[in-house]
């Protein structure tokens, strides 16, 4: 139990260095992009929406009164910074599944995997026949649809993609001094790059901007797991 308890306190302390690791990089970016008072405005609004959170009255009534007073362009800054953070929190929690899953299997408890669910119906009495019989009738097809709650740009994709992609390298390797610094250089770069950039479209899409969001999953995701 004690060693349990000791390798879940790991994964946690790994999430938040992850979670704390990306939101310092953004919180530069939008130092350099917008100065000190748009990052401590950020922060404000921040403290006091997780006040709010726990049942503070007081911050509730000072987060709205903060957020009705601003201008029009520092809306934008706070309607940014947060869906940036939250995007790159869901990196970092990704990052914590694989670790999850990981550790389950070094453990000897791939209990979601395929491999064990066949498995276990074998240790169940299921003979050959049958569960040849069962998987002859399986059949798997790839769905791709345009689904209304998934308006981000194939640009910012990428871009979450590839900040995804160094955080994965980096997992397992204990860095020394100048590859830390080459990894938080880098991905400063790749998050400035997501500021930058328009999440949603100017237009609505067309035809050939769905086809091209599909084929960008298929050869970008899909056929990368595939043949790994």
């Amino acid at each position: 139990m004690r060693e349990t308890t000791e390798i879940a306190t790991d994964l946690t302390s790994a999430l938040s260095a992850d979670i704390k690791f990306l939101g310092n990089l953004l919180g530069k970016v939008i130092r350099e992009q917008h100065g000190t008072s748009a990052f401590d405005l950020v922060e404000y609004v921040r403290a006091n929406a997780k006040a709010r959170r726990k049942g503070d009255a007081f911050a509730t009534a000072t987060l709205a009164s903060a957020i009705e007073n601003l201008d029009l362009e520092h809306k934008r800054i706070l309607i940014k910074a947060f869906s940036n953070y939250f995007q790159l929190i869901n990196i970092a929690e990704d990052e914590q599944r694989i670790r999850v899953l990981r550790q389950r299997e070094t453990q000897g408890r791939a209990d979601e995997s395929i491999e064990e669910a066949i498995y276990a119906m074998s240790q169940s009495g299921v003979p050959v026949e049958q569960m040849r019989a069962l998987l002859d009738r399986l059949c798997a097809r790839l769905v791709l649809t345009a689904h209304p709650s998934e308006a981000k740009r194939k640009e910012v994709l990428i871009k979450l993609r590839s900040i995804a992609k160094r955080m994965d390298d980096k997992e397992g390797h204990a860095l020394i001094p100048r590859e830390q610094r080459a990894l938080e250089k880098a991905v400063t770069e790749e998050i400035e790059e997501l500021w930058q950039t328009r999440p949603t479209r100017a237009t609505g899409a067309t035809v050939a901007d769905e086809v091209d969001f599909g084929v960008y999953f298929l050869t970008s995701a899909v056929m990368d797991i595939v043949g790994s």
